[in-house]
């Protein structure tokens, strides 16, 4: 494993918590060192791997840009200009190769116009790599500059999640259902799950599959039950439709699980509304999946559920033998806020 270097991550935004908990918890399940360096109003600077920094590029569902660090400076013009020139881009493209400069501010009143500045570090790279060319749509690489909290921040940006993630979302599946969940809480959840790319995924609530999509696709083998039948094809349709095959379905009852052993546990059990317990209390429901899924993860595994606030999932766990790691909040909206919990068994 290589060294440890400076990168930084831009954050989308959508939530003061999640973020940051899931970028730690894709370095904790790799196995990747990180040290964090500085805290910006939706940014993060660490050091870390440049293999735990292409892993968070690649994983992580509330990552806008992730970036290797090339240089940080004051947030002025002329100490830009100075940092630009000592960043050697001839060892960072390849003669022929396109590239683009992007640039944001977060709480930054100074630095004048984005795209003037833009401009600007385009042209020095442009002397800077021979050979190289400006492709604004579809370049082979992307340099981001961020401007927050008096400090800017410039870096190459690995291709990341963030701006795909859309193209998941339950609507433009084969199978659909209101109580689908988006693709970026859902990826986020696989990952706050501690789940590992090469590690098994059982989520005993699938619904349409939202989760195990997530997790396919960063190369988890998965597992889905549902009490439904109607449920379990169409996940098997939406599987099926973004090419994951790595996958089980069956139709059953999470009181009951058919199932040895998975290394995380992620899922979104049903509590009413768009969703059915089929005559279930919903609370009873997930406590008896969680005491029977303490026979199903291993010492150290984790578990990451979604269910609404005031029910008391993590005292519940706990009184089951769980330890809680973390708790998020998520409101959706006047009447339900949400939590996301996470477990690991002791």
């Amino acid at each position: 494993m290589s060294g440890m270097e400076p990168w930084f991550l831009r954050f989308s935004g959508e939530h003061p918590s999640l973020p940051k908990a899931e970028a730690f918890a894709i370095l904790d399940s790799e196995r990747y060192p990180a040290v964090i360096l500085e805290g910006f109003p939706r940014a993060l600077r660490i050091d870390t791997t440049p293999e735990g920094g292409v892993a968070l590029a690649y994983r992580a569902g509330y990552v806008k840009y992730c970036c290797k660090e090339l240089f940080k400076c004051k947030a002025a013009r002329t100490d830009i200009a100075k940092a630009v020139k000592d960043v050697r881009f001839d060892e960072l493209l390849l003669c022929g190769e396109s590239f683009r400069v992007l640039v944001e501010k977060v709480e930054c009143r100074d630095l004048g116009s984005v795209k003037e500045l833009e401009e600007e570090l385009g042209k020095e790279i442009l002397d800077s790599a021979g050979g190289a060319r400006v492709d604004l749509l579809n370049p082979d690489r992307t340099f981001f500059g961020l401007c927050v909290d008096g400090s800017f921040l410039f870096g190459a940006a690995e291709g990341g999640v963030g701006s795909r993630i859309s193209e998941r979302r339950p609507s433009l599946r084969p199978f659909f259902h209101p109580s689908a969940m988006l693709p970026k809480l859902a990826r986020c959840m696989v990952n706050l799950a501690r789940a590992r790319a090469s590690g098994s995924v059982f989520d005993p609530f699938c619904g349409t599959g939202s989760l195990l999509i997530e997790a396919g696709l960063i190369g988890c083998v998965t597992f889905g039950l549902d009490v439904s039948q109607r449920m379990v094809h169409g996940a098997g349709q939406n599987l099926r439709f973004f090419g994951i095959r790595d996958c089980g379905l069956i139709v059953g009852d999470a009181r009951h699980l058919p199932v040895r052993a998975f290394d995380s546990v992620a899922s979104d059990p049903p509590y009413g509304r768009n969703s059915s317990t089929h005559g279930a209390n919903a609370r009873q429901l997930v406590e008896v999946f969680l005491s029977e899924a303490l026979g199903v993860l291993p010492s150290g595994g984790h578990l990451c559920l979604a269910f609404p606030k005031g029910q008391e999932l993590s005292k519940l766990g706990e009184e089951l033998g769980y330890l809680t790691v973390e708790i998020h909040e998520i409101r959706e909206h006047k009447s339900l806020t949400r939590e996301i919990v996470v477990f690991r068994k002791p």
